[in-house]
């Protein structure tokens, strides 16, 4: 391959990249929101963080982009610094990753999964294979 070929994959690289990203993130939440216990949940967030950041650093950018990209991350860094939290970091990477990824395809993925993962939890649960039902409901005094 020559350096126009791969020049010409690198918008389907950033694509898959992405939705790759996107789709193990929400897998990784369905399973820290469920019972399933991983203890490589970090590491977890920390490779999804790294596929977002590879697509953000293949996408195309203006000077202008570049300028207010590296301000908003150095915020968000000194944020994860000072508080631990490294929640607005991972946001700030995610939305400049998602600038040329097809929205419509990324939220059908989304909501495919969420749903999925959801349904697959409370099937789970109700048959007692995994977990168990429990009534929420207002307990009040007096």
């Amino acid at each position: 391959m020559n350096g126009e070929q791969i020049k010409n994959k690198i918008p389907q690289i950033r694509s898959a990249l992405f939705l790759t990203g996107l789709f193990l993130e929400v897998l990784f939440v369905l399973i820290d929101k469920s019972r399933l216990s991983n203890p490589y949940t970090g590491v977890c967030f920390r490779a999804t963080f790294l596929l977002f950041l590879t697509a953000m650093l293949l996408e195309e950018h203006s000077k202008k982009e570049w300028i207010l990209m590296v301000a908003v991350l150095l915020f968000t860094f000194f944020c994860y610094r000072w508080t631990g939290k490294n929640d607005l970091l991972r946001a700030a990477v995610f939305v400049f990753a998602s600038k040329t990824v097809p929205l419509r395809k990324s939220l059908l993925l989304l909501f495919q999964e969420t749903l999925a993962g959801c349904l697959l939890i409370v099937f789970l649960s109700l048959t007692g294979l995994f977990g168990e039902r429990s009534v929420t409901t207002v307990f009040r005094t007096g």
